[in-house]
């Protein structure tokens, strides 16, 4: 690895304390640019994406199962959901918009 605190690394989600460093927030990055990251390994990241994506997941979830689903059953798809896109990040294409390629 380069070294730490290179914009082109920190880009690439390599170098967490570089990032830091530079003063850049996962708080206002756009879901895609936080994508690549998550595809880069960054559990921050994630976690971050993670926040932002779980009331939206559920509530597709319960829009799309109606009356057929508990609200129990809707949160166990809706975290299956963020699970499978966990472990698919890697297949991310980040010219698509976030929220369409969880909906895939």
């Amino acid at each position: 690895m380069t070294e730490c605190g290179l914009v082109d690394e920190v880009a690439r989600g390599r170098c967490r304390s570089g990032r830091r460093r530079l003063g850049l927030s996962y708080k206002t990055m756009p879901n895609e640019r936080l994508a690549s990251f998550v595809a880069n390994g960054d559990s921050d990241a994630w976690n971050e994406l993670y926040v932002r994506h779980w009331p939206w997941v559920v509530r597709l979830v319960l829009s799309r199962a109606g009356h057929a689903v508990t609200e129990d059953d809707a949160y166990d798809w809706a975290q299956e959901s963020m699970l499978r896109a966990w472990r698919y990040r890697h297949a991310y294409d980040p010219t698509m918009n976030y929220r369409q390629w969880l909906r895939t």
